[in-house]
């Protein structure tokens, strides 16, 4: 999207100087931190102004960039892996965390290990075998 993944370039005018066969333009990419499939942008090419022998190669008239994610996946966790709470205070607060915000909602399973476990679920603690919780579009923290 012009402006959100890359610089807005539309109606942009580069002019070849004369006596020359090559002229550069650059396009901004915005890296916006979000993990997300490959995306693509064109530019094509027209003649505003100047001679009238000068056409535009209609098999070289359009270029196509793909950008790709600066990341492959996305790491989801808990942010800390050792909890010691008092019984008396009646709960925990487990925190999930990505590594980079996500650009849709990610849906995620908490399943209950119970074996080598000296607790008991029901009686030192709530079910919570297969929760799930949503790490929600542009968040990184459940």
């Amino acid at each position: 999207t012009s402006g959100v993944d890359y610089g807005d370039f539309d109606n942009t005018q580069i002019t070849l100087p004369a006596g020359e066969t090559v002229v550069e333009f650059n396009v901004t990419i915005i890296d916006d931190n979000f993990i997300e499939t490959s995306e693509t942008f064109s530019g094509m090419l027209s003649i505003v102004t100047g001679d009238s022998q000068v056409v535009i190669d209609s098999t070289a008239d359009t270029a196509t960039v793909t950008i790709l994610d600066e990341a492959d996946t996305v790491t989801i966790g808990f942010n800390q892996t050792i909890y010691t709470v008092q019984e008396e205070i009646g709960f925990v607060t487990w925190r999930v965390v990505a590594s980079v915000s996500v650009d849709s909602d990610i849906v995620i399973r908490i399943n209950e290990i119970t074996s080598g476990r000296s607790a008991t679920s029901g009686v030192d603690y709530g079910n919570f075998d297969n929760t799930q919780v949503t790490l929600t579009a542009g968040e990184t923290v459940v």
